[in-house]
C-alpha cells in the first residue's frame, strides 16, 4: 500500500494589498521544505487575487505535485521507489534533506546518475559532498546527453570520493540490469530508494519489474 507523505505548517502572511492573514495546519500531500516554499508563494498569488483561504487549503492538500520531483513510481512491499529530476548538487542535497526529515528511521538508498561529463567535471566535489543524508549510494553510469565520452572520467575514482565525502558507503551498477540485480538481492523492507538524475534513470525505475 502507498504511504502518505504530508508536511503541515502554519503561514502568517502580510502583503503591501493584503491584511495580515492567518492560515493554519496547512497540509500538503508532499515532502519537502522546498515544496513548502512553492506553496507559500502560491497562496500569497491566491490570497492576491481574492481566493478564500478554505478553497487554497483544500486544493494544497489534493494537489499529487509535478512529475519528475519525488514522484512514487513504484511499491514492493513496504519499499518505496521514487523518482526526481535532480541532477545538481543543490537539487541533491536539498531532496535528500527533505526525504529524510520525514523518514528518520528508514534506509535511503540514493540512485544517482550523473548528467553530462562537463557539469560532472566542473561540480565532482560538489557532487561528491551531497549524499550526507543516504545510507548508501549506487552510481549509474554518465548519461552523456550528446556530448563526447570524457576517457578520463573514472567510475571508480568517483564512486570513492562520494564514500569520502559523504562519508557512505557506495556501489557502481554498469546499466539497468545490474541495477535490478542489486534490488533484487539487497532489498528487504521499508527502504525508500530515491532516483536522481535528468537522464534514462526515470525511464529505467518507471519500467523495471522486480
Amino acid at each position: 500500500m502507498y504511504k502518505k507523505h504530508f508536511s503541515s505548517f502554519d503561514l502568517k502572511i502580510s502583503t503591501p494589498n493584503l491584511k495580515k492573514t492567518v492560515i493554519k495546519n496547512i497540509k500538503l500531500n508532499l515532502m519537502g521544505e522546498y515544496n513548502i516554499l512553492n506553496s507559500v508563494s502560491a497562496i500569497a498569488l491566491c490570497l492576491h487575487i481574492g481566493i478564500s483561504s478554505k478553497i487554497i487549503r483544500n486544493s494544497l492538500y489534493k494537489f499529487s505535485g509535478i512529475q519528475r520531483r519525488l514522484t512514487k513510481v513504484l511499491v514492493k512491499g513496504k519499499i518505496e521507489f521514487f523518482d526526481d529530476y535532480a541532477h545538481h548538487p543543490t537539487e541533491i542535497k536539498s531532496v535528500l534533506k527533505s526525504v529524510r526529515n520525514t523518514n528518520l528511521k528508514r534506509k535511503i538508498i540514493s540512485v544517482f546518475q550523473p548528467h553530462r561529463y562537463s557539469r560532472l567535471k566542473l561540480l565532482k566535489n560538489e557532487f561528491a559532498s551531497s549524499f550526507n543524508d543516504s545510507n548508501i549510494v549506487i552510481l549509474c553510469p554518465v548519461f552523456s546527453a550528446g556530448e563526447k565520452i570524457d576517457n578520463k572520467y573514472d567510475t571508480f575514482n568517483f564512486a570513492k570520493l562520494i564514500a569520502k565525502n559523504s562519508n557512505v558507503q557506495v556501489i557502481t551498477v554498469q546499466n539497468e540490469k545490474d541495477l535490478k540485480r542489486f534490488f533484487q538481492k539487497n532489498l528487504f523492507d521499508d527502504e525508500l530508494v530515491l532516483c536522481m538524475g535528468a537522464g534514462s534513470i526515470s525511464k529505467w525505475i518507471r519500467e523495471m519489474e522486480l
